[in-house]
């Protein structure tokens, strides 16, 4: 059995029977039986399967931002400044993480 988890996902707390978990659209995904009887997929991430998030675990709801989504920022930021052709460093250095 696979328990929907990802809070947007109109299946979230369900559980369903596990068909197949494999490797597809550059993901791992568990394939399901839906509510009617037919074939449904999602990524592991999105179920009890995925394993936990070390991060969550110790932060336990005190951070409102992951440190991968504030690396994402960050290479979004020097991509749009590099783009506006802006190659200065903030007064304070270079923030690497």
């Amino acid at each position: 059995m696979v328990t929907i988890t990802h809070p947007f996902h109109p299946g979230l707390g369900k559980q369903f029977e596990v068909i197949a978990v494999q490797h597809c659209w550059g993901e791992p995904r568990v394939s399901y039986r839906g509510e009617n009887g037919t074939s449904r997929s999602a990524p592991v991430s999105w179920t009890n399967l995925a394993p936990p998030d070390m991060f969550l675990e110790v932060s336990a709801g005190r951070s409102i931002v992951h440190p991968k989504d504030l690396r994402s920022l960050l290479q979004l930021v020097r991509s749009m400044a590099t783009s506006h052709g802006v190659e200065e460093e903030p007064e304070d250095g270079p923030m690497d993480v």
